[in-house]
């Protein structure tokens, strides 16, 4: 234990290592220089998944550290993302950074993982974690995980955590009770089968067909509702009788109303 903490620690860029895994690729984003506790994420995919690094999506700054990459299916991709928020920084400030992540990729479906240092146990009596737990929420993310992932001493906490915005029936987690380290290992399947989507069957234009709603998500319908309205009421006369039908941009069928959710 001593010495599995004591090496990935110690995970330098250019420097030999034993962490790997048979049959397994690994991305590595390495400790940050002269920091003493804390650094680094890693990311290791068995060799038959289609999973491509995304390098823009290498972030390091003094609030938090991440990197992903896109997971391709028979019918589109996600993100994968995995994530490390520094301990005793600034709640505000993180968040604020992770807006500009969050923007970015949250139009297209997208799981975050990491150790968040923010308990969600205490999601309705600390402001801190509130804020963290909405700024989720809003972007139409749920969190995967409900039991406690870290129990040190007496101290039993839920820091580390899955966020997902994309809906099926087949998305399976559980924490895995090992003693590899303070922290427990999560386990989660995601589904990359038509069949596991509630979706009407509907999965021609490669894409995922179902998302999480989100205030973002409720103000493009706003936007797509009004402009639907707008050229439906002007098919009517001074007395109320439709004298044509919708034409030009108003969808018809699979709509942008519709696509919206998509």
């Amino acid at each position: 234990k001593q010495w599995y903490q004591r090496r990935v620690r110690d995970l330098h860029e250019g420097e030999p290592h034993d962490f790997t895994l048979d049959n397994y690729i690994s991305e590595h984003l390495f400790a940050r220089e002269g920091k003493s506790k804390g650094s680094g994420v890693s990311i290791y995919y068995h060799k038959s998944v289609p999973f491509s690094r995304d390098r823009s999506l290498d972030i390091r700054n003094e609030f938090y550290e991440c990197m992903g990459g896109k997971v391709q299916t028979d019918f589109g991709f996600f993100y994968v993302i995995s994530l490390y928020r520094f301990n005793n920084t600034n709640t505000d400030s993180f968040l604020s950074n992770m807006d500009e992540l969050l923007v970015r990729v949250s139009d297209s479906p997208c799981i975050f993982v990491g150790d968040f240092n923010l308990n969600c146990f205490n999601n309705d009596g600390n402001s801190a974690v509130t804020k963290y737990c909405d700024t989720f929420f809003n972007y139409g993310y749920s969190p995967l995980i409900s039991k406690a992932t870290n129990i040190f001493r007496s101290s039993t906490t839920l820091i580390d955590q899955a966020w997902c915005n994309f809906v099926t029936c087949d998305i399976k987690s559980a924490v895995i009770d090992s003693s590899v380290s303070t922290h427990k290992p999560l386990a989660i399947t995601l589904p990359t089968k038509l069949e596991s989507f509630d979706n009407d069957g509907r999965a021609s234009d490669g894409r995922y067909l179902a998302h999480n709603v989100s205030l973002r998500n409720l103000e493009r319908f706003g936007d797509d509702f009004r402009q639907y309205y707008e050229s439906y009421n002007n098919c009517y006369d001074d007395t109320g009788t439709l004298t044509s039908l919708p034409v030009g941009d108003v969808p018809t069928g699979r709509s942008r109303i519709t696509d919206f959710f998509q």
